[in-house]
């Protein structure tokens, strides 16, 4: 099944805002002639955590040593399996394409993914339309994580 909306991943160091621009990303963006917003913001660190996606708790750096193995088997399904071909490719079925935008929202393999995570290298490249990284200045990011 070809899926209906894009999956994006926002990634970037801590502090950088990948939470913020996802979640405003996540409730504000809507396909044209629709007032819906079909996009759905993951934060992956949470969902490791409370699935159990992790084989330690590394204590020097306060972080999870994930399971990218159960965490990808988790997810694929919401990921819409592949992305419509380009019109203009030949291998572009425009049945295929219609049937991925008569899909109900509800649908969980309908795509629309915003991933939230510090890392993009774990996404297989069929799962992604786009990759976003953020950025920031080092002084702003210090003091962004001084407060955490």
């Amino acid at each position: 099944m070809v899926r209906s909306f894009p999956n994006i991943v926002i990634t970037g160091t801590p502090g950088t805002g990948k939470s913020t621009h996802s979640s405003l990303l996540a409730s504000t963006y809507s396909p044209s002639g629709s007032s819906s917003h079909p996009l759905r913001q993951i934060d992956v660190g949470a969902v490791v955590k409370a699935e159990g996606f992790y084989t330690e708790f590394l204590e020097e750096w306060q972080s999870y040593e994930v399971n990218e193995d159960q965490l990808l088997d988790h997810l694929e399904p919401l990921t819409g399996t592949k992305a419509p071909e380009p019109t203009e490719s030949e291998d572009y079925d425009e049945m295929e394409t219609n049937q991925a935008k008569q899909q109900s929202e509800e649908d969980e393999e309908r795509g629309g993914l915003v991933l939230d995570w510090h890392t993009c290298e774990v996404w297989p490249e069929r799962w992604v339309d786009l990759v976003v990284v953020l950025r920031c200045d080092h002084t702003v990011l210090w003091d962004r994580l001084e407060k955490r």
